[in-house]
């Protein structure tokens, strides 16, 4: 179930780009990733449909290393075009902005809590909409703290 929550994310990040992607066509996710299997750049959340790679990158109390992003994006853009894919971006998820590479889009905590609410309407099962609901309550003290 997870469509529902990565397309409210993806729209609540890239706002009037979103359209470019389409995440209902989302084929495969995976958590600490290796994309072009190098130990140093492990990105944290892999989605990929048919026409698109996109790599989500999340801060809670940890800074970036230098170039991260600027890597991720590359690896992004590098791993669509193996795969054919025609587009790539990089989603970083924290409590700040910083100097984004063109390819990458910022979304806070609070902003992830509202898009998770948002989309917990449209799930059937109701332990999965419920614990959406939790999580959007539990990182919407982050910022707090």
């Amino acid at each position: 179930m997870a469509i529902p929550f990565a397309a409210a994310l993806w729209r609540e990040a890239a706002g009037e780009t979103a359209t470019e992607f389409d995440l209902r066509l989302l084929r495969r996710s995976a958590v600490e990733v290796c994309p072009l299997a190098d130990q140093a750049d492990r990105v944290d959340i892999s989605l990929e449909g048919d026409d698109f790679v996109l790599f989500i990158e999340v801060k809670v109390d940890a800074n970036l290393q230098p170039d991260q992003l600027g890597r991720y994006a590359e690896a992004a853009r590098r791993s669509a075009s193996l795969r054919s894919k025609l587009r790539h971006a990089v989603i970083y998820l924290a409590p700040s902005l910083t100097l984004l590479p063109d390819t990458c889009v910022w979304i806070d905590w609070r902003r992830t809590a509202g898009a998770l609410m948002a989309a917990s309407d449209a799930v059937p099962n109701a332990y999965d909409r419920q614990s959406a609901i939790q999580f959007a309550e539990y990182i919407t003290r982050f910022e707090k703290a």
